[in-house]
């Protein structure tokens, strides 16, 4: 992920990456080669002593997040963080707590937000009528993620590291706060059956949450109103059917979306925004605590 943000802020006409650090000084060294990043640190003040930077992108494991942040929190810069922020709800909690009493700027990289599917849907469900039904589908595999080797911890947190993806939907697709959240099959590791959830807004919306282990995929959202189903099938994808006319309408993809890793290029054009002040659809860290809690919720995970 270090990468492909690196891709996508050098795409923007009034930023430079400046410099690069890793734990691992060989990672530094091919980035930095890669990419034509002037300053190889080698720790947090290093980085900040030669580059300076406005803004500092952390797309560390999930395991280092935390002892970072201790580091990170002495410098007047940014903080950009990769999800997940932390292992789980809790830690999420501990880090927000140390980066506010710093009185740190920081954001949170949730590109599915930034995807061109989902800024047409918002758009689009703004103008339709009634109330929601909101659709997640959201397909993992412990035994594909055990296959990288990913550390046990994050294994054990699975939800926070990926599903967090899909449960965000209803934090910005429902509308009004979230009155409710019924469990109707709870989440067990040592039996992976679909975990599945009901969630009442105060709106009257509602959205129903799977969490399939061991599904085909691919993740899907899909919308229901009065009037238009609209649905995302893969993510990047928007469909809409009305209810006079039964022909799908698939919405073109957004340019910036084909070129780079989906959302990325339009979330670092609002972090950019955000370091300058000016109107951002950056998340906050507080918007970043609302999605976690989701989860924590429904999956009434013991951390």
């Amino acid at each position: 992920m270090a990468e492909e943000h690196i891709k996508a802020f050098q795409a923007l006409d009034n930023v430079k990456i400046n410099g690069i650090y890793s734990r691992t000084y060989s990672k530094t060294e091919r980035l930095a080669n890669k990419y034509k990043i002037q300053f190889r640190c080698k720790s947090v003040e290093d980085l900040y002593i030669k580059s300076r930077p406005d803004i500092i992108v952390v797309a560390i494991t999930e395991t280092a997040v935390e002892d970072l942040v201790n580091e990170i929190v002495h410098y007047p810069w940014v903080v950009f963080f990769e999800k997940p922020v932390g292992l789980n709800y809790e830690q999420s909690k501990r880090i927000c707590n140390k980066i506010n009493s710093f009185g740190v700027r920081a954001i949170v990289a949730l590109n599915r937000r930034f995807y061109g599917s989902t800024r047409q849907i918002i758009r689009d469900l703004d103008a339709s009528q009634g109330t929601r039904l909101i659709q997640v589908n959201d397909y993992e595999s412990l035994s594909v993620a055990k296959s990288f080797h990913y550390h046990e911890d994050i294994i054990n947190n699975w939800m926070y590291a990926n599903s967090i993806h899909l449960i965000d939907y209803f934090c910005f697709l429902g509308r009004g706060k979230i009155n409710k959240i019924n469990v109707v099959q709870k989440w067990n590791q040592e039996h992976l059956m679909p975990v599945i959830a009901q969630i009442i807004y105060e709106s009257g919306d509602q959205g129903i949450y799977q969490g399939i282990w061991h599904g085909p995929g691919p993740w899907s959202v899909s919308v229901i109103t009065t009037c238009d189903y609209f649905e995302m099938r893969p993510l990047e994808r928007l469909t809409r059917l009305t209810s006079q006319e039964r022909t799908p309408s698939h919405y073109p993809q957004m340019e910036a979306d084909l070129v780079f890793k989906p959302g990325l290029y339009e979330q670092a054009k609002s972090a950019v925004a955000f370091a300058l002040n000016q109107p951002s659809l950056s998340i906050s860290l507080a918007e970043y605590l609302i999605t976690a809690k989701l989860v924590h919720d429904i999956y009434q995970h013991t951390e």
